[in-house]
């Protein structure tokens, strides 16, 4: 019996470690056509995210080859919201590691960021009356430029760093 719950652990270690899905170090690029958007959404993502405001409308995103079929964008036009995530990685479901993605945005107004991801983001050129920032998991959040009204929620373990932003 001894021998068999031994074997049984160990064949549960040995899955639950080839269960993780790590990038292949060798990247692709995807651009995307969206332009009708003022709120960005980043969810379950483990990576890299640069915000420029005060620009024309651009989506660049590199990621490993083998992980580009779980990449989803999606425009929710109705609602301006611009939402970039992994399909099936909830709560990095998927253990999904050594990942080499980064997200590029361009946008000429942002009025809310949401970061629910373990990704670092960085946004820059900041202005305007009102700026909402959500991070919600472990994902660090940079911000930079000058804007009247600033409301932040920071639920996760995730750090705002604000120290270049004017409010």
């Amino acid at each position: 019996m001894k021998t068999i719950l031994i074997t049984l652990a160990m064949s549960l270690i040995t899955f639950l470690s080839s269960a993780q899905l790590k990038g292949s170090g060798k990247t692709v690029t995807k651009t995307y056509d969206y332009n009708n958007f003022d709120k960005l959404s980043f969810d379950d993502l483990d990576g890299k995210i640069e915000v420029e405001v005060g620009k024309p409308f651009s989506v660049s995103i590199t990621i490993d080859d083998n992980l580009i079929n779980l990449l989803s964008v999606t425009e929710h036009s109705g609602n301006q919201i611009l939402t970039v995530s992994l399909k099936g990685n909830k709560n990095n479901r998927m253990y999904i590691e050594d990942t080499k993605i980064k997200v590029k945005i361009t946008l000429p107004n942002v009025v809310t960021l949401k970061n629910d991801s373990n990704a670092s983001m960085i946004v820059t050129g900041i202005s305007g009356n009102y700026l909402k920032i959500e991070t919600l998991d472990n994902g660090s959040t940079t911000l930079v430029g000058k804007i009247e009204n600033l409301e932040v929620t920071n639920s996760g373990n995730g750090v705002l760093n604000a120290k270049q932003l004017i409010v």
